[in-house]
């Protein structure tokens, strides 16, 4: 009789995890506001991989840089985003590029890369300007007055008219208007996505809180918007000779390619990728600037280096008008690296395998939900002491921190989904930090409440205060 073949691999219920209570699980102990904060601390309590369960839902948590960069890579063939995720985005209208999966991704995928290539944000580059100096002029009113402010909120604006100029080339000039905003809708989506995707139950599909109906009045605005850039461009592009159809941007693709039959999108598909680009586009970019001004608030040696670079760079330039110094801001790109690391607007990603799998020595049955620890994933890299000092030069000495980092710094995901937008982001961060250290010092607002990570399906600061002085040089 041959021997009988024992398997090595771990199976779910063998790993380690928080306590919980009958089919509940651990429901009571994950709050969406401070889930990545919860699952970091679980994390640190019984190692990179672990389990919880929420009402009768297995999740495994994996803080493995290597083993998270293989499931990134394996999608989406055998991963898919958590399916939770696309049925909230789909409830909403909203279920683009970002949410969709299989081949409505695919083919959504190519107009939405297409459009935020390096060629078209090199001809975008003078547009960026042009916004940045109306970001200027805010803030010079700003630090006239000397009232402390939420540069959160500007930041949103500000990226609100990048994306909207950018992929559907039309100016919303949100910097320069005080009256009601998409903005301020905006706002409202994000954290309610978060808390739909992380309730247990559907309660909304049977009775609306006042939370959900302020939701349902903010898509419907931003709705109404985007149906109404759509119909402005259409009737351009019906405006135009035969000669003349090569598409400007993100949207004029979509449209064009719905109106050859090349790859056709619904006129669903259209209106979801027009809102969820604009949202995505808002959020995440004003975030990371937002952290980044929280560490020069904290740090005024790296502010001071950030501004001595800059002024060297732009020379007399009040913006950053050449697109091709941008790569000459090193230490900036350090600071923003490192605050992405230390500050990941992403910390946590969950997907779901498509099929049974095996991550690592470890079975994972089709349906078990992997919370990715992004952020911690990145801290955890190289076995540093001083990891979780926020230190950019670690991000210029070549072959030391900076090396270390790379398996677990993936700020913009990796492989396949990695995200379209990453070098419009990099380009919003260099202009806008770029403006704001070449014309002003930032300074803390002292007696300032704590400034607090918020989880709002971007990590998100709350209560970050600052004021603004003018440079004299």
């Amino acid at each position: 009789m041959p021997p009988t073949c024992v398997s090595s691999a771990r199976t779910v219920a063998q790993l380690p995890g928080p306590r919980g209570i009958a089919f509940l699980g651990n429901t009571f102990q994950v709050k969406p506001a401070r889930l990545h904060l919860i699952l970091e601390q679980w994390c640190r309590e019984y190692g990179p991989i672990y389990t919880f369960r929420v009402v009768g839902r297995t999740f495994v948590a994996i803080a493995d840089p290597v083993l998270i960069n293989q499931v990134l890579r394996d999608r989406p063939g055998t991963y898919r985003r958590w399916d939770v995720i696309e049925t909230v985005f789909d409830e909403l209208g909203i279920n683009g590029v970002f949410s969709t999966e299989g081949d409505s991704w695919r083919r959504q995928r190519q107009f939405v890369a297409k459009a935020l290539d390096p060629v078209h944000l090199r001809a975008f580059s003078s547009s960026m300007c042009e916004m940045t100096r109306r970001l200027l002029k805010r803030w010079v009113i700003a630090a006239r007055d000397q009232q402390p402010f939420d540069i959160r909120h500007d930041l949103m604006r500000y990226t609100v008219d990048v994306t909207t100029n950018l992929a559907f080339g039309y100016d919303m000039d949100t910097l320069e208007s005080e009256g009601e905003v998409i903005q301020r809708h905006l706002e409202v989506v994000f954290p309610m996505v978060n808390r739909r995707v992380n309730t247990p139950f559907p309660y909304w599909h049977y009775f609306r809180l006042p939370a959900d109906r302020e939701l349902d009045r903010a898509v419907k605005v931003v709705h109404r918007l985007t149906k109404e850039i759509i119909a402005v461009t259409r009737a351009r592009l019906a405006k135009r000779s035969d000669g003349d159809l090569i598409p400007t941007n993100l949207l004029e693709a979509l449209l064009m390619a719905q109106h050859e039959g090349e790859a056709p999108l619904t006129d669903d598909e259209v209106l979801a990728n027009v809102f969820t680009i604009l949202l995505a586009g808002e959020d995440t970019t004003a975030n990371t600037i937002a952290w980044i001004v929280y560490f020069m608030c904290r740090h005024p040696d790296v502010q001071r280096r950030m501004q001595e670079e800059v002024d060297s760079v732009l020379g007399g330039e009040t913006v950053l008008e050449d697109y091709d110094k941008a790569d000459a801001l090193t230490y900036l790109d350090a600071v923003m690296n490192e605050t992405m690391r230390l500050k990941s607007v992403a910390p946590v990603q969950a997907v779901q395998p498509n099929h049974d799998v095996q991550v690592g020595d470890m079975e994972i049955p089709k349906g078990t939900v992997l919370s990715l620890l992004m952020r911690q994933a990145g801290l955890q890299q190289g076995g540093e002491p001083d990891a979780q000092k926020f230190d950019p030069d670690r991000w210029l000495t070549g072959a030391s921190a900076a090396s270390h980092h790379q398996a677990g710094f993936t700020p913009f995901g990796s492989g396949p989904r990695l995200c379209p937008g990453r070098r419009l982001a990099v380009m919003e961060v260099r202009s806008a930090v770029a403006m704001l250290c070449r014309n002003f010092n930032v300074l803390p607002v002292e007696g300032a409440s704590e400034v607090n990570e918020v989880f709002a399906f971007s990590m998100v600061p709350e209560n970050l205060r600052i004021a603004l002085s003018p440079r004299c040089y």
